[in-house]
């Protein structure tokens, strides 16, 4: 696990290729619904990469969030919901991003890195 050590700004799409195409973008969107997506579509793209990334790391967010406050007895339904709002409205507002060919970090836990997307890995024979 890595973390990206960057300034206050929050859109590095300046580090993908800026000729990202159409299929990229959409698939990098459907990466907040299933973060796989991108990475099958899409392989050597950095940019689709980058957002399977972020869309992985906020499924994370979301199933331990929604396990630890479920245990919590009589404050954990009350809890729950600013968890799960937080990641419906982090999805969503990923998915505009990815439209728009943008690459904003998810608020508080977008800067982990679990899917490299820097460097992209291949098997030459």
């Amino acid at each position: 696990m890595k973390i990206i050590n960057t300034s206050c700004k929050t859109d590095i799409a300046g580090r993908f290729d800026s000729e990202t195409n159409k299929s990229a973008r959409i698939a990098s969107a459907l990466g907040y619904l299933l973060f796989f997506v991108p990475m099958t579509m899409h392989p050597e793209s950095k940019f689709a990469r980058y957002h399977a990334n972020q869309g992985f790391i906020l499924m994370l967010w979301m199933t331990a969030g929604v396990a630890l406050v479920a245990t919590i007895p009589y404050a954990g339904p009350i809890l729950l919901f600013p968890v799960i709002l937080f990641g419906v409205l982090s999805g969503i507002r990923g998915m505009i991003v990815a439209l728009q060919c943008q690459a904003k970090h998810i608020p508080l836990i977008g800067k982990l890195i679990l899917i490299e997307f820097e460097n992209t890995y291949t098997l030459e024979m």
